[in-house]
């Protein structure tokens, strides 16, 4: 029986490329490699750092990732070119999907994300889904990223449930599966076209629209 529903933030509730065009108008030609390649890079770095033992807040490591991305393509942005993409990183986007979907869930909803908590209260804001989200749980908390068990599990110990009480709801394949690894109960909805990963855990029942988890 599901007690509370939370969901992924970046790449589930809102877009990480939704910053592709300001990156095409500041660098023709390149804005959607850039984006591409700034994503994978967010998401090696959080997972690098956790297995060093070398966390940093979710702000620093994102603009690393822009600055690394920058380098790969060849060009050279300024700190005040930096600064204005990581401020507007913190209004990001929501997908379509997302505003109707959490009116018409029922509660309590949750987000769990690597994302720090100050951004991550700011792209909630931004989207206009603060009232539908009771509970923000982020890497602060515990100074490590997922799919590390300890982030998932602030859920349970968030909300005095058990973890397969946790319907935990994710864009990515890898989050994913390491949420069904501390014994969450699944659903993916598919953002884009990857297949399953190949982890161990299965394959996760996937919607392609948020609207039919009502």
């Amino acid at each position: 029986m599901t007690a509370v529903t939370v969901f992924d933030a970046y790449g589930t509730l809102f877009d990480p490329h939704g910053l592709t065009e300001r990156l095409e108008t500041a660098f023709p030609g390149r804005g959607r490699a850039i984006s591409v390649s700034w994503r994978h890079a967010q998401l090696r770095y959080t997972w690098l750092r956790s297995l060093m033992g070398r966390w940093a807040p979710f702000d620093v490591v994102t603009a690393d990732a822009l600055r690394w991305a920058c380098d790969v393509h060849g060009v050279d942005p300024d700190d005040e070119m930096i600064d204005a993409m990581m401020e507007a990183y913190r209004s990001l986007p929501a997908y379509p999907d997302v505003g109707p979907a959490l009116e018409a869930l029922p509660g309590p909803l949750a987000i769990l994300s690597n994302g720090s908590h100050p951004m991550l209260q700011a792209a909630c804001n931004a989207a206009g889904i603060s009232d539908q989200i009771q509970v923000v749980l982020s890497s602060d908390h515990v100074s490590v990223y997922k799919p590390d068990p300890r982030i998932y599990r602030l859920v349970p110990d968030r909300f005095g449930v058990t973890a397969d009480e946790v319907r935990f709801v994710s864009g990515n394949g890898w989050d994913c599966a390491g949420a069904a690894a501390v014994g969450f109960d699944v659903i993916h909805v598919s953002r884009g076209s990857e297949p399953p990963e190949r982890l161990g855990a299965g394959s996760p029942p996937t919607i392609v629209d948020l609207r039919d988890l009502v």
